[in-house]
């Protein structure tokens, strides 16, 4: 397939990308670089863009023609949303209204959506379960929970096929080297 990995520079999103490339799908990466680094793009086409460029993404999804978007592109810090809360909802929530358009404009129906676990708030039972309510308490939560809302309008009018992938917490590094900082200690005994 040819996939279109926004936010592909930046951790989950480069992550994917190379995974995507191991499975033999034709990837392209659109990153602003704002968080991500472009070391972290191996072999995919890359784009400098925001997904607010309304007309640069217009220029990539007519030279490209994307299959599916994998949307790993927004802002994650949640005591920023805080102190900041309109970046957030006009990054996170106006930005992903800006790449929907763009993908419907192209006919691309599918999207997987990096969602957080953050939509959830304060958890009434544990463990969670896909199904718990939905009661975000801060920006960066409520902005990507304002995007699910918006991709289940669209699946409810049938003009949108979707998944949401909310995580707790990503860390680690790739034990073949091809990202994050992965030390390998030789040791050697001394007599």
């Amino acid at each position: 397939m040819k996939i279109l990995v926004t936010g592909g520079a930046g951790y989950i999103g480069s992550h994917m990308n190379i995974k995507l490339e191991e499975a033999g799908h034709d990837v392209c990466v659109i990153d602003n670089l704002s968080h991500g680094h472009i070391s972290s793009v191996k072999k995919s086409k890359f784009f400098h863009c925001d997904i607010n460029d309304s007309s640069r993404l217009d220029e990539i999804f007519s030279a490209e023609k994307f299959d599916i978007v994998f949307h790993f592109a927004g802002l994650i810090d949640v005591s920023e949303s805080m102190q900041h809360p309109t970046i957030y909802y006009e990054n996170n929530a106006n930005g992903t209204k800006n790449l929907l358009s763009c993908m419907m404009k192209h006919g691309v129906r599918h999207i997987i959506f990096s969602s957080t676990a953050a939509v959830y708030g304060i958890p009434k039972s544990s463990p969670i379960k896909e199904t718990h309510p939905t009661n975000s308490i801060n920006p960066y939560g409520e902005s990507k929970l304002l995007v699910e809302n918006i991709l289940a309008d669209y699946q409810k009018r049938q003009t949108m096929n979707y998944i949401c992938l909310r995580y707790f917490n990503a860390a680690g590094a790739d034990y073949l080297n091809h990202l994050g900082n992965v030390m390998i200690l030789k040791l050697t005994s001394y007599h």
